[in-house]
């Protein structure tokens, strides 16, 4: 589905023998087609290309991990002086959404005696959609597992994990559970 080409030079953009994407030249003005020359420029392009994007991505992940680094900073300090535990959560879960980018972070407590959870936190995209103070069994759902085991779970697709535990209305593709123990 491209317009039609009379002539066509194409080149890889490669860094340290990883394909990053194509160059691709189309129609020479003025030829019928491109030549040798032609194709060395276009090679030392897509070199060059391939440098710029690898440092543009180098230079985001350091942003971001400045970021990530940053947020923790102020995570320290502003939570330091709440002695209010709902309000010390509910900072918790806004700081973890905007600082590291998650689209939703729930702060799930385990009730006493340990055989339900409650939410008792939450920001980001799921805010409003759970009631704050929703419990369930701690049997259910990848919070539950992670409670039980006291481990961490990272399921990088919940509709191939069978603890995972919808809720109406809120879409989760991806999720991190870190069971805290205090």
């Amino acid at each position: 589905h491209h317009p039609g080409m009379t002539s066509f030079l194409g080149v890889p953009i490669v860094f340290n023998c990883h394909v990053l994407g194509y160059l691709y030249l189309t129609n020479k003005i003025a030829a019928e087609c491109f030549s040798e020359e032609d194709e060395t420029l276009a090679v030392l392009f897509a070199a060059q290309a391939a440098v710029a994007i690898v440092n543009s991505r180098l230079y985001e992940n350091e942003a971001r991990r400045l970021a990530q680094l940053d947020g923790l900073s102020r995570v320290g300090s502003e939570l330091s002086g709440i002695f209010n535990p709902e309000r010390l959560l509910e900072t918790v879960a806004g700081l973890l959404h905007a600082g590291f980018g998650y689209q939703s972070v729930r702060v799930i407590w385990v009730e006493q005696g340990g055989a339900s959870i409650k939410l008792r936190a939450l920001a980001g995209l799921a805010q409003g959609k759970i009631p704050s103070g929703k419990t369930w069994p701690a049997t259910e759902g990848l919070a539950g597992w992670a409670v039980i085991n006291n481990e961490t779970v990272l399921c990088d697709d919940v509709s191939r994990d069978s603890r995972f535990l919808s809720m109406p209305g809120v879409e989760v593709a991806a999720m991190l559970t870190v069971s805290v123990a205090v």
